[in-house]
């Protein structure tokens, strides 16, 4: 077996740990209940800031390890290690609530148990040889430093690292950023990365608020097997999806890709807000979701593929923060007391119409881009 799918299974295996959390499904229903008794404006948003910074350095961790060409294959590796054990939390929470094993509040004894292996196996992973912005020895060693009898002036070198250390490392912060953010390319999947997740963290956090609104509270008891349902769909379309060749710098490819599912995923979305069905909002979680992250299987490889080693995670940190600060306006905008304050199904009106927008915004996107090749092509010719 080779040494990148042997890394690939053991950070799968933390993915997996992380997402086994079977209290998820129903935590709406648990913290808005008698016991918690939290506000639904605050829901979902709890534990928020720590689940994105595992997110950051488990997408991350993998690209520093492996080649380039390997990205888009490990990139569904992570995605679907991940999507599986939310997979089996939920299986497992739904089994559980059917047999009368536990109720929902006890399923957080397994959500820790949960927690707790995957810090224990997070210690057991290799860790990296050095920091990426800090403690480059290598680098800091100028020749003045060397003593006419060749050996090295140790106190020249401790204090010229002790200065130079922070400066050098926000020169390097500031290259990989400058790097990164002035190509085009990498420009346009940053994009859609943090537009689009803004949006999932949202639809994530207030959908079963708009199952209550559909059901009433007593579907909550069925949360459980949805999320089993979504996550393996999931798993397996961007497992698939990772094995994929494509070139998705082609504009009828790339962007007609984000553009098409991103607008389906809108078209869903405004389905969901006018349905009173239960199980047509089971669907569209279900579609929404698998869509997603197929979508941000080949968007994370293809960020990941144009920029610098050792800058995927400011990168990947900075389209997470920017989708946090989205998010967070958007959260304020249609939802919060200071905000329009709109009911959950006006709420997911403006979410159906965001990724509708956005998918048109590619759409148009990719016909330009087409169309100008091709003129630059009829301009050679001529």
């Amino acid at each position: 077996m080779q040494e990148w799918i042997k890394l690939s299974i053991r950070i799968g295996t933390f993915g997996f740990l992380k997402e086994f959390r079977p209290e998820d499904p129903y935590i709406t229903s648990y913290l808005t209940g008698p016991v918690m008794n939290i506000n639904e404006t605050v829901v979902m948003e709890i534990f928020y800031g720590t689940m994105t910074a595992c997110e950051v350095a488990y997408y991350t961790y993998i690209y520093v390890k492996v080649d380039k060409q390997h990205y888009q294959a490990v990139t569904s590796h992570m995605r679907a290690a991940a999507l599986t054990g939310r997979f089996m939390s939920g299986l497992t929470g739904q089994t559980l609530l059917l047999l009368n094993i536990m109720d929902i509040a006890e399923l957080n004894h397994l959500t820790f148990i949960g927690m707790l292996a995957a810090l224990i196996w997070a210690i057991s992973l290799p860790s990296m040889k050095h920091s990426l912005y800090f403690h480059r020895d290598s680098e800091n060693v100028q020749c003045n430093d060397i003593s006419t009898d060749g050996s090295i002036k140790i106190e020249n070198v401790n204090e010229k690292k002790q200065h130079g250390k922070y400066k050098a490392a926000l020169f390097r912060l500031w290259s990989d950023f400058k790097h990164a953010y002035t190509n085009p390319y990498v420009i346009k999947w940053s994009l859609w990365w943090a537009l689009a997740t803004c949006g999932y963290q949202q639809v994530m956090s207030y959908v079963q608020l708009l199952w209550t609104d559909i059901a009433g509270k007593e579907n909550a008891f069925y949360n459980g097997a949805v999320e089993a349902l979504y996550t393996i769909i999931s798993a397996f379309s961007a497992f698939m999806f990772g094995r994929c060749k494509a070139d998705w710098s082609r504009p009828d490819r790339g962007e007609l890709l984000l553009g098409v599912l991103t607008l389906t995923e809108g078209s869903f979305l405004l389905w969901s807000s006018f349905s009173h069905s239960i199980w047509e909002g089971y669907i569209v979680y279900i579609v929404f979701g698998a869509l997603y992250h197929i979508m941000m299987t080949v968007s994370n490889s293809e960020v990941a593929r144009h920029i610098k080693s050792d800058s995927y995670a400011l990168i990947f940190g900075v389209n997470t923060f920017i989708s946090l600060v989205l998010q967070t306006s958007l959260t304020y905008t249609v939802a919060a007391d200071g905000g329009l304050k709109f009911n959950i199904r006006e709420q997911f009106v403006v979410y159906g119409s965001y990724f509708c927008c956005l998918g048109i915004l590619f759409l148009c996107k990719c016909v330009f881009s087409i169309l100008f090749d091709r003129f630059n092509k009829s301009s050679y010719n001529l």
